[in-house]
């Protein structure tokens, strides 16, 4: 009985949480986390987001990953691809931290380039994240 209650205090907690964890300000830009861009790419199909992840640049590969371990082990489902037209703009953030902020493509099984659990197009904002609090 208290393993069946601790369980569904758990799944209550979580998502009140997951409920939280998404705001949209004045301008429609959903802030979300990764996870729930990855777990649910139609819900976000043609949305403006703005998350945060492990940014990674190379050929036919360009993502954010949910962690930087992730892309070293090829999680790959782990992450979200991003479509950035000229990736020497942002190379200087390649392997760090970043947030990024652009619109959200569900994932479409008849391209062959469907490698992720959805993309991030039209990207007005790619910085990197701050992690070092004083």
């Amino acid at each position: 009985m208290k393993t069946l209650l601790s369980a569904f205090l758990i799944v209550l907690m979580l998502s009140v949480y997951a409920t939280a964890t998404e705001h949209i300000d004045t301008g429609g830009i959903r802030h979300i986390s990764i996870i729930r861009l990855i777990a649910s790419p139609e819900q976000y199909h043609g949305k403006r987001v703005n998350l945060v992840g492990f940014l990674r640049l190379e050929f036919e590969g360009d993502a954010i990953y949910l962690h930087r371990e992730d892309y070293l082990n090829v999680l790959m489902s782990n992450a979200v691809g991003l479509i950035v037209p000229d990736p020497k703009i942002f190379s200087k953030h390649d392997r760090q931290y970043v947030v990024v902020e652009g619109t959200s493509e569900k994932c479409d099984d008849a391209r062959l380039t469907c490698r992720f659990s959805g993309h991030i197009k039209d990207i007005v904002r790619l910085v990197p994240l701050n992690l070092h609090r004083e």
